[in-house]
């Protein structure tokens, strides 16, 4: 068995007690702190205190190590994707923002914009510089510390004034951080318009794998129903054969749709920035897919997906108009608002600006140059040689004036670059302003295209429904072959697909629209 013990023992005591063995002491005046392991066998002693500082070191280590990895853990677990929840349509796109690559790049392009226009206002502000040396030469050959080995200067410099060089940078700076602020914007949007285009996709393929798991039962109560009239002899052996193959239609239409279901999934998770592999859950629309405006009323009337009728309209105090609808806007409003709100056009008159800033900023290199100048300089080696502080620093004010003789042209290539980059601006822009108002018109003739594909896609689902139902009828009672009730199924599955996908891409070409004019997305 071994213990330490702690003991004070004057110099003279340099023993302990009988059996005891000192390993360790520390002097504090006359006295000595000693520390004695005692020891009932022949082994050495093993424990010291540094080495039980070490062990408490590391077990300090080991519980913050643990510690981090639960708080992490914890953290990674509140931040995980819950896949038992269906997302909504903001949240896929918060997510698709909060992972977008671009989005990163585009916000540190606006912070690096930020320090730039920080970086040339310093340009106001004065420059406190120090320098210092240490020399040695043939006549002063020896490691001293003499003023005539070293030499060091403290000098304050402002400028005041540089023939507007300075106003003019910042200008721009200010410009391009705009710009890129605009930049950020103009991804945020396209990426917000993908995570809807693919969110509806998804939404709509599920739809349609329904009309197709719908289809198939039918096909096979049309099979049944087919041998229950082949056993009572009332119906050939080619109706069993017909209605067989239509349920292999139906089942090869099945595998289509559960395909088109799994890349609409991979898609949208990809276009997320999560998983490929993820089982994503996604409601359907949160509030009904809003079709054209009853031309009665002028006002915007829901649509149920399902059947396809107008759901009443909210009051506007239950249901206020908080922002600008496109559908509202006739195509000559939008054509106005675009021009005026879309992202690229800002930055596009932005880049306008840059430019005639930057040739501005060229003439001023052609052009005699004044330079106004402070400065207030101390010689530290003087100094403190001479302990002198009036002898030893100074100050000055001047005036500078350049004129520029010969550089073999190169301002004036300058000024004539400056114009070319202004002048392709210009056209850009110009160019820019006819893609837009192509954008536009074409988002907008799509919108009062699928406006005009709900309405006769519901027309048509309505007379298949009936179609349907009577061929199903005149088949039971005898009068009709099993080929009609064929065709009747297929043509009412055709036209529920097709009211489904009128519904979902007029949503898509709203947000389109939206995108298109500059309007606020979501």
């Amino acid at each position: 068995m071994r213990c330490l013990s702690k003991v004070t023992i004057s110099p003279n005591e340099m023993q302990g007690d009988c059996g005891n063995q000192v390993i360790g002491n520390q002097s504090s005046g006359n006295q000595y702190t000693n520390y004695r392991l005692l020891v009932t066998d022949n082994r050495q002693p093993i424990i010291r205190p540094l080495q039980m500082a070490k062990v408490l070191l590391s077990k300090s280590v080991l519980i913050i190590v643990i510690l981090l990895l639960t708080f992490s853990n914890a953290f990674a677990q509140n931040n995980t994707l819950n896949l038992k929840k269906p997302l909504a349509l903001k949240e896929c796109i918060q997510i698709a923002l909060e992972n977008s690559s671009m989005l990163t790049i585009a916000k540190r392009d606006v912070v690096a914009s930020e320090l730039e226009v920080k970086d040339v206002r310093a340009g106001y502000l004065p420059r406190l510089d120090v320098t210092a040396n240490y020399k040695v030469n043939d006549t002063y050959h020896k490691i001293e510390w003499t003023s005539n080995h070293y030499d060091a200067k403290l000098s304050l410099v402002e400028t005041f004034y540089d023939n507007g060089k300075t106003p003019a940078r910042i200008e721009q700076a200010k410009a391009r951080l705009a710009s890129a602020q605009l930049d950020f914007q103009k991804i945020q949007n396209e990426l917000t318009l993908e995570v809807i285009n693919g969110y509806y996709t998804l939404l709509k393929a599920q739809e349609m794998l329904k009309v197709k798991e719908e289809g198939l039962k039918q096909s096979q109560t049309h099979l049944n129903l087919a041998k229950a009239r082949y056993d009572a002899g009332v119906a050939p052996k080619s109706d069993i054969l017909k209605a067989e193959v239509e349920v292999g239609n139906s089942e090869l239409d099945l595998i289509e749709a559960e395909n088109t279901v799994s890349i609409a999934l991979t898609n949208l998770n990809n276009i997320m920035g999560i998983d490929l592999n993820t089982p994503l859950l996604i409601v359907d629309i949160e509030e009904p897919p809003m079709i054209p405006w009853d031309t009665k009323r002028e006002t915007l009337s829901p649509v149920d997906k399902n059947s396809g009728s107008m759901i009443p309209p909210k009051s506007e105090t239950q249901n206020p108009k908080s922002k600008i609808e496109p559908i509202d806007m006739t195509i000559d409003e939008c054509l106005d608002y675009a021009l005026a709100n879309r992202p690229e056009i800002k930055k596009a008159e932005i880049s306008l600006q840059i430019d005639e800033i930057e040739l501005g900023l060229a003439r001023k290199e052609v052009y005699p140059g004044i330079t106004l100048e402070g400065n207030y300089n101390i010689n530290v080696s003087k100094l403190i040689d001479k302990n002198d502080w009036e002898e030893s620093s100074g100050w000055e004010i001047g005036i500078k004036i350049s004129f520029p003789i010969f550089d073999a042209g190169k301002d004036k290539r300058g000024v004539t670059k400056a114009k070319l980059n202004l002048a392709n601006t210009k056209t850009k822009a110009n160019q820019l302003a006819k893609d837009i108002t192509l954008e536009v018109k074409k988002a907008y003739l799509t919108l009062k295209s699928q406006e005009m594909m709900i309405a006769t896609s519901k027309r048509q689902m309505i007379q298949a429904q009936e179609s349907f139902d009577a061929a199903k009828g005149r088949y039971k009672e005898g009068v009709a072959p099993i080929t009609e009730i064929i065709d009747a199924q297929a043509s009412f599955n055709s036209a529920k697909a097709a009211l489904i996908k009128a519904i979902y891409d007029y949503n898509v070409a709203i947000f389109t629209l939206k995108k298109a004019i500059g309007g606020q997305m979501i």
